[in-house]
């Protein structure tokens, strides 16, 4: 009987520490799962770049389910800590849904959901731990010979029921390249950067916590501005949300909220706090008057013509 009873109370221990370890080893998945935090757009001229924010490198496939979806699928990422949906102010963009799956505890599966307003192409990438989805607005020289095809027979149609008798003739189009002229107007913007009355090109800003140094990457490759960050900024949290001012000017205002200054170096701009770049101000100024109280004496003669000598000296001070 008792030896009936330690077995039965044996197999009981057991099985709890069987719950216990697949209850550990479970919290130690989901804690070591990429955590989504948060999601913002960046808005310039016709493009768009969604970025998907993350404690960790994420594993992503992107989809087209139909001509106006984009879908992120993000196996494995956390996304609780995400808003159920982001409205975005973009020409090609509506809204950016998130869908959470749970399919156990060690199968979680985000996916968020990309609104067009307008025919885009994609074209995403990992920087460190973010996802940063580009969308780039379709042209019509762009379209793929398939799509040209569909959109010809569909408005040939459309056209031989309103008039049966007349057939439609197509006309060339001029290939016209925008993306090239659009790259010289940027670069020339980052170069006139800094200088009196320079009134860069408008932009659209709405994030949330993002890190500065996200920002300026991105104007980065919008404007070719050329960054360097000092080791003295820290992690700086940006909230902003601004429509269509000049991206010096914005610029300008993000830095001055979080007490950072510009050192201009040529072309090359470093982003510092304020205090250091005061205390480099007050060194410059040490060694330039040292070495103007050090400089060697100089002893100068100047002839002056048409002055006239009567007397001299001591009569001239009146003695």
């Amino acid at each position: 009987m008792l030896q009936h009873l330690f077995e039965n109370i044996r197999r009981g221990a057991l099985v709890l520490l069987l719950v216990f370890t697949l209850q550990v080893l479970a919290f130690a998945s989901t804690k070591s799962a990429p955590v989504a935090t948060s999601v913002s757009a960046y808005t310039s001229g016709s493009s768009t770049l969604i970025t998907i924010y993350s404690t960790a490198p994420m594993a992503y496939s992107v989809s087209r389910p139909d001509a106006k979806t984009i879908m992120v699928n993000l196996p494995g990422v956390d996304a609780s800590r995400l808003a159920d949906s982001y409205s975005i102010r973009s020409p090609l963009v509506s809204s950016v849904i998130v869908e959470r799956e749970l399919r156990g505890p060690d199968n979680i599966t985000a996916h968020v959901r990309v609104a067009l307003i307008a025919p885009a192409r994609d074209r995403s990438e990992l920087a460190k731990n973010n996802l940063v989805l580009e969308l780039i607005p379709v042209n019509p020289s762009d379209a793929s010979p398939l799509a040209k095809s569909q959109v010809l027979t569909q408005n040939e149609t459309a056209q031989q029921q309103q008039n049966p008798q007349v057939k439609p003739t197509s006309t060339p189009r001029p290939n016209v390249n925008i993306t090239s002229a659009r790259d010289n107007q940027q670069q020339s913007q980052g170069e006139q950067y800094g200088k009196p009355g320079f009134v860069g090109e408008p932009i659209n800003l709405n994030v949330v916590n993002a890190d500065i140094r996200d920002i300026l990457n991105y104007i980065t490759e919008q404007y070719g501005v050329n960054f360097v960050i000092d080791n003295s900024v820290g992690a700086v949290p940006v909230t902003v949300n601004v429509t269509d001012v000049p991206w010096n000017i914005a610029l300008d205002a993000i830095l001055k909220a979080n007490r950072l200054g510009v050192d201009a170096n040529g072309n090359i701009l470093r982003i510092a706090t304020i205090e250091v770049l005061a205390n480099e101000a007050a060194a410059q100024e040490k060694i330039s008057d040292a070495r103007l109280s050090n400089a060697p004496l100089v002893t100068e003669f100047i002839r002056l013509n048409y002055a006239r000598a009567s007397g001299t000296l001591a009569q001239a001070a009146g003695s």
